[in-house]
């Protein structure tokens, strides 16, 4: 997983880092899997915050972006 989100960029300027310590991810999608199954499936909405939360707290963005590169485009189609 550090591998996969490691790899990843916007616009060159700024990279994803991510420190997942080993095992942790592997816990996680237990824990989530056993709350659902305890729960009969009411434990989805926590056990999605529960996986958001740990994604939040192990990626971070490094680098500086070039907010002046950033234009929205004249397209504009809804």
């Amino acid at each position: 997983m550090n591998l996969l989100v490691g790899g990843l960029a916007l616009g060159g300027m700024v990279h994803l880092k991510a420190d997942f310590p080993p095992g942790a991810l592997l816990r996680l999608m237990i824990g989530n899997g056993l709350l659902i199954l305890l729960t009969l499936g009411l434990g989805v909405p926590h056990a999605s915050l529960r996986s958001l939360r740990f994604i939040g707290a192990h990626v971070s963005l490094e680098g500086r972006p070039d907010f002046a590169a950033i234009v929205q485009s004249a397209d504009v189609s809804f």
